[in-house]
């Protein structure tokens, strides 16, 4: 069982690493609309582009955990042969995937948000 779990992580992690490169293949090979922060501050705008570069990563980084913790959560639903307790499990994480997609899409908004009010737009 355990052989067949560590499997299915590497296997996700794996497939997390390697699918962005094919999808940056079809703009040339970056991503569009991308900022990247200035090493010296010069502004408040370049700040801004450091602060949303990283809140950009982090909110992805979420994302990508949410969507793990659903597919281990379905897992474990199918995998459970009918035992409650499983079942329950399965349920439990259900509900914590989410409630993190709910967060993620939240976080994903305040972003843009923040970044408008920030920025004076």
């Amino acid at each position: 069982m355990k052989k067949i779990l560590s499997s299915f992580a590497l296997i996700a992690f794996l497939a997390i690493l390697i699918v962005p490169s094919f999808v940056s293949a079809q703009f040339g090979g970056t991503i569009p609309n991308t900022e990247t922060p200035s090493e010296n501050f010069q502004s408040i705008g370049s700040f801004m582009g450091w602060v949303r570069t990283i809140l950009g990563y982090l909110i992805t980084a979420f994302w990508i955990l949410t969507v793990v913790m659903l597919l281990y959560a379905a897992y474990l639903y199918v995998t459970s042969g009918g035992d409650e307790d499983a079942t329950k499990k399965a349920k439990d994480y259900l509900m914590y995937g989410l409630i993190g997609a709910g967060v993620a899409l939240l976080s994903t908004g305040l972003k843009g948000l923040a970044g408008n009010v920030l920025s004076g737009q």
